[in-house]
This record gives structure tokens, C-alpha cells and sequence, in this order.
């Protein structure tokens, strides 16, 4: 079969099929020195991606050192390599048949140096964790623990009903990178790809330049990776949802220091400072070419208070304003309720759907959700507007990520 033309995913890749991989220079030196060093022949096979996705029929489509053409091989590579002093470097594309339309790549970087290797590691995980280059959410994120000396694997939606499976690893002076791409389909999820990641490692560890092997099987541990140019301890673009329809990414505006509270609503109209925050922080994120009405957007706001116990007063005290909120302002209903007092890591959070009134005929709705994690206390609130919403177990989820994000907070 011929390669998925319609997926950008390998498009970059202009080697024919089974071309030899090269070794690359760096001021005299080549990786084929060491005695044993990375081959074409470590590279994942086929096999090992028809195990993360049995329905296809999968085929090794090229094998090169990436030097030719660009050098992307996905959407949301930034540099040719992750390691621009390298000693080698290998790019192998697979295609697949059969539904859903399935695609992917490995790479593997070697370094002059397992620092140099950290190096690549850490810019292999930011293209993914923050992929600007195109419109992506970051869906899930783990840390595959006894794998290598480093390991991640993340999961990523994008535009055009495509997910991103992807597993970076490290071992030693070796740095591995698996993406596969599904269209119109689920993803394979963080098991096949952590699994099909610790094939990766297991099949590079002969190599002089990688590290120990090991045989104990991986384990996934929930962690958000930081984004690179974004508030520690709020949402990034990176978290925010795709809305119905609406294919163009979010802009956020800068995060400031503030005493108003812009994702206070009518019904809660949560002021941090009078109950008690020493700083809050505030955030509001547009989607400013596509053209939709002013009241679009979705804002957050998080606060830092002296103590845990302050902390969960502000939240309760959210909570009654909403449990209330029908009955002091006739013109708004609660449709969607949830409040969960325990969730992890010590944190709770809760989330109402309400819709308000405006006039006779013409009627509002909005999201807003709290979450606590220590003595910090975020808020969210969605504005949508019809045709561009999202529905409760989205918003749930994003709530949820506003928490996990506070648990950067020191």
C-alpha cells in the first residue's frame, strides 16, 4: 500500500521504502565508532505496531536518516532533530490498512552525551506537550515509570477528527520517539502506547550508547508535563477543549496579578480577596479568528490563601451560592450540578450548568466550575454561544485539569 497521502503525519518523509539508514557526521566523528552501535535493525517492526493496533494490517513504508525533505514527520515536530549535534539519527514510517485510517513513526536520536540525550528528550516532549504548530489538546499525560531513565507517553487530539499517540523515551545517550496517528477513530490509549514505547527501548538497549536494559513491565503514572511559556498552576491552550465546530485554536491573554475576579458569575459572584486570597491570578482565553459573538470565551482565575482550611471555606461558599442560585435570581436555572468532596490527591471540585434569562425570548447558558487543591483555588467559567458549546463530561474534564494544573503551585 501507498502511504496515507492524506495524513500529514508521515508526509515529510521522502526516503523509497527500505532505504538504509545513515549514520550522522558531527565534526569528525561517526556513531558506527562504537563497537556496537544503534542499527536499522533495533528499529521497531511492524509487528509490534499491529500488537498496539490489531484491526490493521501494518507495513514498514520507509526507513532514513531524516535528511532529506523537511524533516517534520508530524504535525507537531518543530526542528529537523531534537538533537541538532547528534551522531545519528533514524526515521522509520509505517502504514497501515483497513479502519480506522492508522499511520506512524519512530525516531531515535543518538547523542554525543546522556546530557545532551536529557537535552533531546526534553525538546522531543515539549514539541508534544504544547503542540503549536497546529490546533491540539492535550488529552492525558503519563510518566511511564521503569522505563529507560526517562518516559513519557501522552495522548493528543487535533483538528480533523485525528489523535495523537506518543511515547518518548531515554536511555542513556538513545532517545526514542513513537507517534501514531488514527483518523476518524480512538486512539490505541496510554497502555499500547507505553508497551509498544518499552518494545522501542527493550529493542535499542544492545546498542554501547543506550542504557540497562530492563524487564520489569512499565508503569503508567498520572503527569502533567509543564508548557513551556505558560503560568505554572493554570490551564495552558494546550488543555483547552475542542468546541463544536470550530476548528480555529485558542489564544489566551497574559496572566495577571488582579483584585476582580473575571470568571465570577451572577450567581456566585466569588470575590477571592474578600475571602481571604493573598494574591489571585486571572486569565481569559478567546478564539479571536473566528469570528463569534463577544461573549464567547472562557476564563479562569485561581487564588492562593493562607491555608487548606480557607481555602475549602471559599469552595463551600461557591457551592451554596449555586446550590441557591434559582432561587435568588428568578430569571436563572441550574441545569447541570456535580460536586465531588473527594478526589485525588486531597483536592474536590464541582461544575454547574446554568441558563439565565436574558429577555422573554432570548436565553444565555454558561459552565463554571471550582476546584481546590491545597490552599489554591481555581475557577472556570465558559461562555458558549449557540452551536459552539461543549457538553458536561468535556467540561468536567477541564475542570479536573484546572486542578491538576494547581498541584504545580508549590
Amino acid at each position: 500500500p501507498g502511504p496515507s497521502a492524506a495524513l500529514p503525519l508521515i508526509g515529510a518523509i521522502t526516503a523509497p521504502p527500505h532505504a538504509p539508514a545513515r549514520s550522522r557526521p558531527s565534526d569528525g566523528q561517526q556513531a558506527a565508532a562504537s563497537p556496537h552501535p544503534v542499527t536499522e535493525a533495533m528499529l521497531l517492526d511492524a509487528d509490534q505496531l499491529r500488537r498496539a493496533a490489531p484491526r490493521n494490517d501494518w507495513v514498514v513504508w520507509s526507513t532514513s536518516d531524516n535528511s532529506g525533505g523537511t524533516g517534520l514527520n508530524t504535525a507537531c515536530q518543530a526542528t529537523r532533530f531534537a538533537d541538532p549535534h547528534g551522531l545519528a539519527a533514524f526515521v522509520r514510517t509505517f502504514d497501515a490498512t483497513g479502519r480506522p485510517r492508522r499511520s506512524a513513526v519512530q525516531t531515535v536520536e543518538v547523542s554525543r552525551t546522556r546530557a545532551a540525550a536529557a537535552a533531546a528528550y526534553a525538546t522531543m516532549l515539549r514539541w508534544y506537550a504544547d503542540c503549536t504548530r497546529t490546533h491540539a489538546q492535550l488529552v492525558a499525560a503519563f510518566r511511564v515509570s521503569g522505563l529507560g531513565d526517562a518516559a513519557r507517553v501522552l495522548t493528543l487530539r487535533l483538528a480533523g477528527h485525528r489523535w495523537y499517540d506518543v511515547g518518548v523515551a531515554r536511555s542513556g545517550a538513545v532517545t526514542t520517539l513513537t507517534v501514531l496517528q488514527t483518523r476518524r477513530g480512538g486512539a490505541v490509549g496510554p497502555h499500547a502506547t507505553s508497551a509498544d514505547l518499552a518494545t522501542a527501548v527493550q529493542r535499542l538497549c544492545g546498542a554501547d550508547d543506550a542504557g540497562t536494559c530492563t524487564s520489569a513491565p512499565p508503569r503508567l503514572v498520572p503527569s502533567l508535563p509543564r508548557v513551556g511559556g505558560e503560568r505554572v498552576g493554570m490551564l495552558a491552550t494546550a488543555d483547552l477543549p475542542f468546541v463544536d465546530h470550530l476548528a480555529r485554536p485558542w489564544v489566551g491573554t497574559r496572566p495577571t496579578a488582579t483584585r476582580s475576579n473575571v470568571a465570577a458569575t451572577p450567581c456566585d459572584r466569588t470575590d477571592f480577596h474578600a475571602l481571604g486570597a493573598r494574591r489571585a491570578v486571572t486569565r481569559t482565553f478567546l478564539v479571536p479568528q473566528a469570528r463569534l459573538p463577544e461573549r464567547f470565551g472562557l476564563s479562569e482565575t485561581y487564588g492562593a490563601f493562607a491555608g487548606g482550611g480557607r481555602a475549602t471555606a471559599a469552595l463551600h461558599r461557591v457551592q451554596r451560592r449555586m446550590a441557591a442560585c434559582s432561587r435568588s435570581d428568578l430569571g436563572a436555572r441550574v441545569r447541570h450540578a456535580r460536586v465531588v468532596a473527594h478526589s485525588s490527591h486531597g483536592s474536590s471540585y464541582g461544575l454547574w450548568r446554568v441558563e439565565v434569562e436574558v429577555t422573554a425570548h432570548r436565553r444565555v447558558s454558561y459552565w463554571m466550575g471550582v476546584a481546590r487543591v491545597g490552599r489554591y483555588l481555581a475557577q472556570v467559567t465558559f461562555s458558549p454561544v449557540p452551536g459552539k458549546d461543549v457538553g458536561a463530561p468535556v467540561f468536567e474534564a477541564l475542570v479536573e485539569r484546572a486542578r491538576d494544573r494547581l498541584l504545580e503551585l508549590p
